[in-house]
């Protein structure tokens, strides 16, 4: 066994591990390796961290309070102002027609009715039926001359589920029944519609009028019957000795129930001179009102008269059967 000295010890050095030998190709395909590594991890990074930008931007989004536009105050109309334009109130410049809308309380608003209200029950616009509304009433009237009167026979036939006033198909003074009387063993009743000037205000028992009194009045139609149309023809027949002029479209009739009878009326005269015709501004008004019931030859008029049925409709209608249905049967189309 050697031995040494500590000095002969201390001399001795560790002998160094050889470097390995590294090729140059070699260690270009390690740094390209590591580059495109490292520009892979980037990219993941940056991806990852544009993820989490949209995602916290989403959660901001719908987490944000939506403010809708605050609607404009509805404005308070008062209820003439959505009759009748407010008049222009006179001025200059840029206020010049206009006109502050006037406030009205809920409370002030007159909403009661009473039962039995004739002009509550009449349509307006429309051509309404002038009559009593019952026995002990009257009203007073004016014939319109702007158009003739129509006349025509008709029917009132009263089936299951059905009313109807219908025209009737014999022609006016034939002696030959036409198949809706043959069927209702009936003849056909004369009806004369004739346009008149009603004065709504007049006393609702005489048909007088106080002295001074304003015409309140409006466009309706009188229902005569043959009799009544008798009865009104002959009112002026004390009068036309003394002016062989005038007419019944000269004068104000009264009519009324007939007493002495269950139904049917009477009529008379109250005035000589109709009142409408004695104000001529009335009388251009009254012709206006009355334009659009004379047009088309008195179409409106005419239909006051009944519905105008065909012969297939009559038999139809008679049959119980809705006139015009695909499934009609009319059990007597051979007549045809």
């Amino acid at each position: 066994m050697n031995t040494f000295t500590d000095d002969e010890l201390a001399d001795v050095k560790p002998q160094s591990q050889p470097k390995p030998v590294v090729s140059d190709a070699l260690a270009k395909a390690r740094a390209a390796a590591a580059a495109a590594a490292k520009a892979l991890a980037d990219a993941q990074l940056a991806e990852a961290e544009a993820a989490a930008a949209t995602e916290a931007a989403a959660s901001q989004t719908a987490a944000a309070p939506v403010t809708a536009a605050k609607p404009k105050p509805t404005a308070v109309v008062a209820e003439d102002e959505l009759d009748e334009p407010v008049p222009a109130k006179a001025g200059s410049g840029a206020n010049q027609g206009k006109a502050k809308p006037t406030a009205v309380a809920a409370d002030e608003d007159d909403l009661d009715v009473d039962f039995g209200d004739d002009k509550l029950a009449t349509r307006p616009n429309m051509l309404n039926r002038c009559r009593p509304s019952e026995k002990g009433k009257a009203v007073r009237f004016a014939l319109l001359p702007f158009i003739k009167p129509k006349s025509a026979k008709n029917h009132f036939v009263e089936l299951p589920g059905k009313k109807l006033t219908a025209r009737c198909l014999t022609p006016a003074n034939s002696p030959d029944a036409g198949y809706c009387c043959a069927k209702l063993g009936e003849d056909g009743e004369l009806h004369v519609a004739a346009l008149v000037v009603r004065y709504t205000n007049a006393d609702s028992k005489t048909g007088g009028y106080e002295k001074g009194a304003v015409i309140e009045w409006e466009v309706q139609y009188v229902d005569l019957t043959r009799s009544n149309y008798r009865a009104v023809s002959h009112l002026i027949d004390e009068l036309i000795e003394d002016n062989p002029t005038i007419t019944v479209y000269d004068i104000d009739i009264v009519m009324q129930h007939d007493p002495d009878r269950a139904f049917g009326y009477q009529f008379k005269r109250i005035a000589q001179k109709a009142r409408w015709k004695q104000n001529p501004q009335l009388v251009e008004e009254v012709r206006q009102a009355a334009d659009k019931f004379t047009k088309d030859d008195g179409k409106i008029l005419k239909g006051r008269l009944g519905k105008k049925l065909t012969l297939p409709e009559w038999k139809a209608l008679l049959s119980g059967v809705a006139a015009g249905a695909e499934e009609a049967k009319l059990d007597d189309i051979g007549d045809l």
